[in-house]
Order: structure tokens, then C-alpha cells, then sequence
């Protein structure tokens, strides 16, 4: 689950990730193109008695949101308690000036 508010000068990301580590989650911007990518590799051994057990998972997930009017260069994310929390500074986007221009 992700949400995304806005405020005054930037944009808040939360995205839910249970059960997964930091080293484990990737936070990339391509192009006004950010990709929030996950990659698990978890393998369980347990030996009892008479038998083995042997589990393994292999898994990879990706989200990829459009931004626009973000700088790029304040982005920051933080990982805590299965959320992943990215402040979004905005850039300033000024206003188009129209002036009419009179016709002689």
C-alpha cells in the first residue's frame, strides 16, 4: 500500500513494506521516474530427528510513480518499522507572465 500527501512545499510517499529489511529495498529517480523496488532471497534449514526441511523464496516487486516539479537533489527516504517514508521537496514553478502585445 502506498499513500501520497501533499503539502505546501513538498509531496510525502509511504509505502507499506512488512516484513522486508532495508538492505533489501531500492530507491531510484530515472528520468521524473521514481521506482521503489524490493528484491528477497530467503532460505530456511531446519534439521530434526528423522527428517530435513529445506525452504526458499526468491521474490521482486517494483512501483514506479511520474513526478514532476521535484528537486531531485533533496530527496530524501527513510525505513522504519515496515515504512518506507520519502519527503519530496517541490521546485518552484513560477507562473506563466502573459503580457498582451499591442498591434500598430
Amino acid at each position: 500500500k502506498v499513500d501520497i500527501k501533499e503539502q505546501d512545499n513538498k509531496y510525502i510517499l509511504e509505502a507499506e513494506l512488512p516484513g522486508v529489511n532495508k538492505d533489501e529495498i531500492t530507491v531510484e529517480l530515472r528520468d521524473d521516474m521514481l521506482t521503489i523496488s524490493v528484491q528477497r532471497d530467503e532460505r530456511i534449514e531446519e534439521t530434526k530427528e528423522n527428517y530435513i526441511r529445506r525452504e526458499r523464496r526468491y521474490g521482486s516487486q517494483s512501483r514506479s510513480f511520474y513526478l514532476e516539479n521535484v528537486k531531485a537533489e533533496e530527496i530524501k527516504a527513510n525505513f522504519e518499522n515496515g515504512i518506507l517514508s520519502i519527503s519530496l521537496p517541490k521546485k518552484e514553478v513560477k507562473a506563466n507572465k502573459t503580457r498582451k502585445i499591442d498591434i500598430n
